[in-house]
């Protein structure tokens, strides 16, 4: 089975997630920064069909690398702020959240400091 989504697959993908990034809120109408990624990554056993299919900006796509996380990350709105300074924050700040995220899964944590669960990988 091919590794890489079809054009018409990330089309779909995207659309399916509103051209919105599942890990930041990150949202671009025509798809510029966004990846189609695999939920259980290919190098995993991941196949490349829409069951296992997300959109993640390239930056969150890059901060999960290969973890599979047992808790499909949620469908988001797109952030609608319409100034773009604000915007970009937003993102940023998202983003960054999403990133330590998936540091503190690879470190094998499994809970927050306040002893709230955070998401159950497998890496």
């Amino acid at each position: 089975m091919a590794r890489n989504f079809s054009d018409a697959q990330k089309a779909q993908i995207f659309k399916n997630d509103h051209f919105t990034c599942r890990g930041c809120g990150y949202d671009n109408p025509f798809g510029f920064g966004l990846a189609a990624d695999h939920i259980v990554p290919h190098a995993k056993g991941g196949k490349t069909t829409l069951d296992n299919a997300q959109t993640l900006c390239h930056s969150c796509n890059g901060a999960k690398g290969k973890i599979v996380l047992t808790e499909t990350l949620p469908v988001r709105k797109p952030l609608r702020i319409k100034d773009k300074r604000d915007w970009q924050k937003a993102v940023q700040a998202n983003q960054q959240v999403f990133s330590t995220l998936c540091k503190r899964i690879r470190n094998g944590e499994t809970k927050s400091k306040g002893g709230k669960r955070i998401l159950k990988p497998r890496i």
